[in-house]
């Protein structure tokens, strides 16, 4: 079987460019309108501002444990471990030469 190259294909053969457009109604709802209720009921919960303040109040929450752990971080990076370096240093540095002097 020999199968036709693109400049051989009719337009009615063709696959259309756009998606078919597809309605679903709720067959067990005879007048329709419990769609609409349940449509009203899910942009209502979407809109309520109590679900969206916890989210805010959480995520401030996580923020706050997150600075104050970063706060630590730069603390220990910049003060006490250099500066305990440099005390370690001056103190084996003084061992070394009191005993070096000692002699």
């Amino acid at each position: 079987m020999v199968h036709p190259d693109a400049s051989t294909i009719q337009p009615e053969e063709a696959e259309p460019s756009h998606p078919a457009c597809v309605l679903v109604f709720n067959s067990n709802d005879p007048s329709g309108a419990g769609g609409l209720s349940g449509d009203v009921t899910a942009i209502a919960s979407k809109l309520d501002p109590r679900n969206y303040i916890e989210q805010l109040k959480e995520q401030a929450s996580k923020a706050t444990d997150h600075i104050i752990h970063l706060m630590v971080v730069f603390v220990l990076q910049t003060l006490l471990i250099p500066l305990f370096l440099l005390w370690a240093m001056y103190t084996a540095l003084r061992g070394v030469l009191a005993g070096a002097f000692a002699l």
